[in-house]
């Protein structure tokens, strides 16, 4: 039977991602909102693109974080 461990130190740091994923999401949401916040017929459009943004970095941290964590499993055959 095929075990896929990790080792500890092969692991990727969680605490990475998440520092990453909420300094691009504090950024991006700081210079999208400070652009529109002069102009209200921009507002809503401002909330929509950050939010869309926001999801897109979340979802491609998670990507990168698996993908390194794959990278880093080893097969073990029994």
């Amino acid at each position: 039977m095929t075990t896929i461990i990790v080792p500890k130190e092969n692991r990727p740091s969680l605490t990475k991602y998440v520092i990453l994923t909420i300094v691009g999401i504090l950024f991006v949401s700081i210079f999208i909102i400070s652009m529109t916040y002069k102009y209200e017929q921009l507002a809503l459009g401002g909330y929509f693109i950050t939010g869309i943004i926001n999801i897109t970095i979340i979802f491609k941290m998670m990507e990168s974080l698996l993908k390194e964590w794959f990278e880093a499993a080893e097969l073990i055959e029994e």
